[in-house]
């Protein structure tokens, strides 16, 4: 539910600055997301069946290095959007709104037509926070699996629950074919129009999702002895890397 609201509030960048009520949904979708995240994880720690050792070591560390820290700087841009929309509110009852001073000709940033949609400015915060925040999350995870597969004095299972690789190979399918499933969608619900630029991208789109198709699934072995994900540590982030 969290992600599709997320997802629904996805616009252009220039539809989601300062003050923007869908960029203010899509913050507090993400950070509803973050919280169940936390709850299934706290969940997992306690009532997990299986190596208990190696659930609770993996739980503990991603609550601290990875859900917390995220929740944190999504809290953040959650702040500053908000402090966008009562600074709005306080214009509108000083000198009411901008929005509909269509001949304003100073540098308002509520004026499309006198900056550039396209440039970051101050009211893009909130989205760059939470995109270095999931970046900076992501090379943390990377850092940390690594230091623990390397060192071979250390107990992998202090760390991390050790992948089913057996499984992962079968989820990256079903994965694969859900992408390539919504590529088509998204070139057959389009209007149609009788031009010919039109029938060359719907065919080298669909063309384009075949070939994904036939390659992955033709070269990618099915086994995990042969594969990628169980190579070596290299081979397993590069095939898995977000």
């Amino acid at each position: 539910v969290f992600v599709g609201t997320a997802v629904a509030h996805v616009s252009e960048i220039k539809f989601l600055r300062e003050a923007s009520s869908a960029a203010l949904a899509f913050i507090v979708a993400i950070l509803c997301e973050g919280l169940m995240h936390l709850g299934l994880t706290v969940e997992t720690y306690f009532k997990a069946e299986g190596d208990r050792e190696s659930i609770k070591s993996q739980c503990l560390r991603d609550i601290k290095y990875k859900i917390l820290p995220y929740i944190a700087v999504v809290l953040s841009a959650l702040a500053v959007e908000i402090s966008f929309h009562f600074d709005e509110i306080a214009d509108e009852y000083s000198s009411g709104s901008r929005r509909l001073a269509g001949d304003y000709g100073g540098d308002d940033p509520y004026d499309t037509g006198t900056t550039d949609p396209y440039r970051w400015d101050y009211g893009d915060l909130p989205l760059t926070l939470l995109a270095i925040g999931y970046v900076f999350n992501q090379v943390l995870d990377a850092i940390g699996e690594w230091r623990a597969i390397v060192n071979d004095k250390l107990d992998i299972r202090s760390r991390f629950v050790p992948m089913n690789v057996e499984m992962t190979i079968h989820r990256y399918g079903e994965w694969l074919l859900l992408m390539i499933g919504e590529g088509i969608l998204s070139l057959l619900i389009v209007e149609t129009t009788p031009t010919l630029s039109h029938y060359i991208i719907t065919t080298c789109g669909l063309l384009t999702m075949i070939f994904i198709q036939v390659i992955t699934f033709e070269s990618s072995p099915s086994h995990a002895e042969d594969h990628a994900l169980l190579r070596s540590v290299g081979a397993n982030y590069a095939y898995s890397c977000p």
